[in-house]
């Protein structure tokens, strides 16, 4: 990566050095001037601009996203995260299946993670904090595309995860000027953005399975926080996965939470879906946070004009002042293994947020539409207890067992309806 090496710091990331040392004492974490809405929007602009192709492997498009990515964390001076044939490298390179050609032989595309590191300060610095998010996405809907009839189509993929690749390059910015803030003891901290995660999360296994390719004892990492479609807060709902793997992971961001006051969403299910998972497999505590799934998911129409900038950049101060804990606090997050999850009981549909309820935007096979629920109709409340969130869904299924039947009150155009729904086991 030598056309990277002899990049020099912007006259904007100048600037914001100069604010930075003029009030960054040894004051509690106030985020800087590079986390704003409106730096939030320039990138996921820029990510899924047409000429992107919505960033998917084999296209000239993810290259381009993963020399935009590059570019911002050499340019703000970090360290290569990488250590390839005995080089050190920005990139990881690897090469992943795309499909077979007419003689049935296997077409592979190479795609890269990408990774920059900011050296730890004093006694800690040995030990290593991830920042990471996925850069890529489905292209033109050949993998992963909701809308079948749509296929072909470019599927610009802004709130997924321009929105999470913006937050890690923001990151990167804003801890890589605050680094020349007066010495205290630190982690090093690696901001990477993985290709591959649409394609079965193939970024951060392939990372997660080569520690012997990172620029840092593997064994000392302590943490990992993951940025995955952040960019559509309603309602001031941030939804968290995956607390369960560190014992302190939500203490300290419930105490991060205290100045922005979002409604923190703590999801039941056993983590999964997202980078995360492979460092939660790998020994390492991982975080997840997101603004939860909306009907632009996977479609063309996941758009930057969806997306909710001030919420993108709220959602990076909170997760700011919990890497600057996370990073500095002498306490370590306790590693949880993950237990394997128990068999509980599903409702069979796709739920969304709506002003009334829960919105049932989806409803195939499954208790619900056994009980005759339709798309559409909009949970207003289970066994008499209000619902007014996904999670508040999911919170209640977690405390009920298979056979068990409930009455489900939904709202169906103006009229509203009890539905008696035998809850079974997801098979």
């Amino acid at each position: 990566m030598n056309r990277c090496q002899d990049k020099r710091p912007s006259a904007t990331s100048l600037l914001l050095l100069v604010v930075l040392l003029a009030g960054c004492a040894s004051k509690p974490y106030e985020t800087g001037p590079a986390i704003n809405a409106s730096a939030f929007k320039q990138i996921v602009y820029t990510l899924a601009a047409p000429k992107m192709q919505g960033r998917d492997a084999g296209t000239e498009g993810i290259e381009l996203a993963r020399d935009y990515v590059l570019d911002t964390l050499v340019r703000v001076d970090l360290k290569p995260a990488f250590v390839i044939d005995g080089k050190p490298s920005y990139t990881q390179p690897f090469d992943i299946p795309v499909g077979v050609d007419a003689d049935g032989v296997t077409i592979l595309a190479r795609i890269e993670n990408v990774g920059a590191i900011l050296p730890g300060v004093g006694s800690l610095a040995d030990e290593v904090v991830v920042v990471g998010a996925h850069y890529d996405h489905v292209g033109f809907g050949d993998v992963g595309a909701r809308d079948k009839e749509r296929k072909g189509e470019l599927h610009p993929g802004a709130d997924d995860n321009a929105s999470g690749t913006a937050g890690v390059m923001l990151l990167a910015q804003e801890f890589a000027l605050r680094k020349r803030c007066p010495a205290m003891p630190r982690r090093t901290i690696l901001f990477t953005c993985f290709a591959g995660e649409e394609r079965g999360l193939l970024g951060s296994r392939f990372m997660t399975n080569h520690p012997d390719q990172w620029a840092f004892d593997g064994t000392k990492v302590v943490g990992m926080i993951n940025l995955d479609m952040i960019g559509r807060l309603r309602n001031d709902e941030l939804y968290l996965f995956g607390d369960e793997s560190g014992r302190q992971w939500r203490q300290w961001t419930i105490a991060a939470n205290r100045a922005l006051e979002v409604d923190l969403k703590w999801d039941v299910r056993a983590p999964g879906g997202s980078d995360h998972t492979p460092f939660i497999a790998f020994g390492v505590p991982a975080i997840f946070f997101n603004t939860f799934i909306h009907p632009e998911y996977h479609t063309p129409s996941d758009t930057p004009d969806t997306v909710n900038n001030e919420g993108g950049a709220r959602v990076l101060s909170l997760v700011a002042a919990l890497l600057e804990h996370t990073a500095t606090t002498r306490e370590r997050v306790d590693y949880v293994p993950p237990k394997l999850p128990k068999p509980r009981p599903y409702l069979g549909v796709r739920m969304e947020s709506h002003e009334r309820g829960v919105l049932l935007a989806e409803v195939p096979e499954g208790p619900m539409k056994k009980a005759g629920a339709l798309p559409g109709d909009v949970v207003l409340s289970i066994e008499g207890k209000p619902m007014k969130t996904e999670g508040d869904v999911r919170t209640w299924l977690n405390s009920k067992s298979s056979g068990d039947e409930v009455a489900v009150t939904v709202l169906r155009g103006e009229e509203t309806i009890e539905l008696k729904v035998r809850l079974d086991l997801r098979r």
